[in-house]
């Protein structure tokens, strides 16, 4: 089964302010305290019923009120955009900047780490930092991926339409240089809220 990973804008002076409260809470009613919505109150009432650990719960917290936006979803394709942009003049920083996320463990805690689902965030400070590396690589008017791979003459015609088509049936997953430029569009998103990024695998 494949990995995929899930990026979001994340709230980093929410997480800053449940933080406290995340990491000394050992019972479902320090919990329930600040459940906010449907998704932390089924996490308080699965860990009361034994379904979940007391980490698993707090991770819950945090991706159900700190993870904001639909996610943009990556699978197979990703490590071709970091190894595109470890390539690119100065990329290497921001290559292992997202690799860190990804491999797992990037500014998490023990008290909730490890645990299924979030696996890693930057900071805002980190998110700024990345954009200023990351938006010239995305801006680029082509974004070198697999550059082999489109040197290849394609057939045209109705051998091209169906070439096109049986890929598409395949594989639906957007290519990895539209990937990269919406990677790079939430990052720039992320940096006007001021917020960080968080990536979960799943």
């Amino acid at each position: 089964m494949e990995v995929c990973w899930y990026f979001y804008r994340f709230d980093y002076s929410r997480y800053l302010t449940l933080r406290p409260v995340l990491r000394a809470a050992a019972v479902p009613a320090s919990l329930a305290a600040i459940a906010q919505n449907p998704e932390t109150e089924a996490a308080v009432e699965a860990l009361m019923e034994g379904d979940i650990t007391i980490k698993e719960a707090r991770e819950t917290f945090v991706r159900a009120l700190c993870c904001l936006g639909d996610p943009l979803v990556f699978d197979k394709g990703f490590p071709r955009v970091l190894a595109a942009l470890r390539q690119y003049p100065g990329g290497e920083e921001a290559a292992e900047m997202l690799g860190s996320m990804v491999a797992g463990g990037k500014n998490m805690e023990p008290w909730f780490y490890p645990a299924p689902g979030l696996v890693g965030f930057l900071t805002p400070e980190e998110t700024a930092a990345l954009q200023q590396i990351y938006a010239p690589f995305a801006d680029q008017e082509e974004v070198v991926i697999g550059r082999r791979r489109k040197r290849r003459r394609q057939p045209e015609g109705l051998l091209g339409a169906c070439r096109d088509f049986t890929r598409l049936l395949l594989d639906r997953s957007p290519e990895p240089e539209e990937m990269a430029y919406l990677l790079g569009d939430l990052i720039d998103q992320a940096v006007k809220r001021q917020e960080g990024i968080a990536v979960a695998a799943g």
